[in-house]
């Protein structure tokens, strides 16, 4: 038996990022590694600076994840200003638009997004050099920084609930979670058929396809990635 750090992710709007080129930003159909790496990063108040911090994360777990719902897909067709690349840091987006007019650009774009999303994450230690569960569990309860899902547009709506579960496998932690209802939210839309993801050994199933994903996170500042195995199992399949 293992601990593992389950939470709940829920959003109105979620956005979970994919191979973008030019003015099209896809989503992928749900949480990508570095995407989650990247929300404990801002629970425990690491800057996207502090390559030794992120290191220690992003080589740190294992990770599993259950999508009980993959939610609507919206697409969003605006313009966005944006300042040239000069290499100049902002502080705010306030000061990145009126740091100098004759700077920015307007540039357009298509966003893709998820509505009701819910996912629910499974995180395993690696090794003894990474932060603890209880540690993770702490920020991701008082966070440090602003969380949100893929984009700043896109809120937490329900809290994580972070829990710490002694199980035999992922598939057991995320099965064996339970999350308070919230009076008055009514019941969250749950999909027919339930998938999993994973990397790593998963301990108590088998996947039915092996993928390949560019979301192993290499330089946050660069936004640098490699691809990474993943592991896929749908509900009802053999385990």
């Amino acid at each position: 038996m293992t601990d593992y750090l389950v939470f709940r992710l829920y959003g109105a709007l979620a956005s979970w990022g994919d191979i973008a080129v030019g003015e099209v930003r896809p989503s992928a159909s749900h949480p990508s590694r570095s995407q989650i790496l990247g929300l404990l990063a801002a629970a425990l108040g690491i800057k996207r600076t502090d390559t030794g911090k992120l290191e220690k994360l992003f080589s740190g777990y294992d990770m599993a994840e259950k999508i009980l719902s993959q939610g609507t897909l919206l697409r969003d067709y605006h313009t966005v200003q944006v300042p040239k690349s000069d290499k100049t840091v902002y502080s705010t987006r306030k000061d990145e638009l009126e740091f100098d007019v004759e700077k920015i650009n307007t540039i357009l774009s298509s966003r893709e997004y998820y509505c009701d999303a819910e996912t629910v994450i499974s995180l395993r230690c690696r090794n003894a050099s990474s932060y603890s569960l209880e540690e993770l569990q702490n920020a991701l309860r008082y966070p440090k920084f602003l969380l949100y899902f893929g984009r700043k547009s896109c809120p937490l709506s329900l809290p994580l609930y972070p829990q710490i579960i002694n199980a035999g496998g992922f598939k057991e932690s995320l099965d064996k979670v339970v999350f308070p209802e919230l009076s008055g939210f009514g019941k969250l839309p749950v999909a027919s058929v339930i998938r999993y993801y994973w990397d790593g050994d998963a301990g108590d199933m088998k996947p039915s396809q092996i993928l390949e994903r560019y979301d192993q996170p290499v330089d946050k500042i660069r936004w640098q990635f490699t691809p990474r195995t993943e592991k896929y199992l749908a509900e009802g399949e053999d385990l």
